[in-house]
């Protein structure tokens, strides 16, 4: 795969994360309050590269050279953590509607 096929992977699966939120038919001020309690099911590495990632937009080269990891390894990291805030935020989802707390 080239670098040019590598970055536009990263942000097709970037815009899908972004736009993650969308899918959701909650409110930003609930969809925040999830969001933290969905960063409590990440460990400290995974936390660090989301809030790095997302909260502060730096590119996925810049949250590897501050993790002291490479681009892959920074990138599957990330993904990964996506992965578990989806499924923390959609379980929370299904609670709600459900009426349970």
């Amino acid at each position: 795969m080239t670098w040019e096929e590598m970055i536009q992977k990263r942000r097709l699966k970037e815009r899908s994360t972004m736009n993650f939120h969308l899918n959701l038919k909650i409110g930003f001020d609930r969809y925040q309050m999830v969001f933290e309690k969905g960063l409590r099911f990440l460990s400290p590495l995974e936390q660090t590269a989301v809030l790095l990632r997302f909260l502060q937009a730096l590119p996925i080269g810049r949250v590897a050279d501050r993790m002291g990891m490479s681009w892959d390894g920074a990138d599957e990291l990330i993904d990964r953590s996506i992965a578990k805030l989806r499924g923390a935020m959609f379980a929370d989802q299904i609670r709600k509607s459900k009426g349970v707390a």
